[in-house]
């Protein structure tokens, strides 16, 4: 997470505080976000059914074996995602994304389809999410992946399906 907190996120905010607080803690501006899983020494665990909403009649769940293919045992960053800018409009801020990624999470069908594979880790609420506002939410959110690439054998963030 110092990482993080160098490159200037904020907010380090569990998900379980986030849905008591009604996101009232993250900005109404277009920026990026992560979700972050701290580093334990208990072995990563995958439900078999995901928990998250079932968004356009679509099962969020995806195969263990597929899951445990994608972990980086190594990587507390498991999934980098973006909000607002240009090409997205000003009401797809962080605090909605951000708002969306959550609730999607405890089972409530929004639209919010990228990450799904965050919510079948077994303690998911314990997950922190951390965000940084940028006007180019766009290109920030590709140079953070591409860095991750790099530090990690071109493997992407766990739940980054793609770039």
């Amino acid at each position: 997470m110092k990482d993080l907190e160098t490159k200037g996120f904020g907010g380090f905010c569990n998900v379980a505080a986030l849905r008591t607080n009604s996101f009232s803690s993250i900005p109404s501006a277009p920026g990026v976000y992560a979700a972050i899983r701290e580093k334990t020494k208990q072995p990563v665990k995958f439900l078999a059914r995901s928990p998250a909403g079932w968004f356009k009649g679509k099962d969020p769940t995806q195969r263990v074996i597929d899951l445990r293919n994608r972990w980086i045992d190594e990587a507390e960053v498991i999934y980098i995602g973006k909000a607002g800018g240009p090409a997205t409009g000003p009401d797809r801020t962080l605090k909605a994304r951000i708002g969306e990624f959550v609730c999607f999470g405890a089972g409530i069908p929004c639209a919010h389809w990228g990450g799904r594979a965050v919510w079948q880790l077994v303690g998911s609420d314990g997950l922190v999410i951390a965000w940084m506002e940028t006007a180019e939410p766009r290109s920030l959110e590709k140079r953070l992946i591409e860095e991750f690439k790099e530090a990690n054998d071109g493997k992407r963030p766990f739940a980054n399906m793609r770039a």
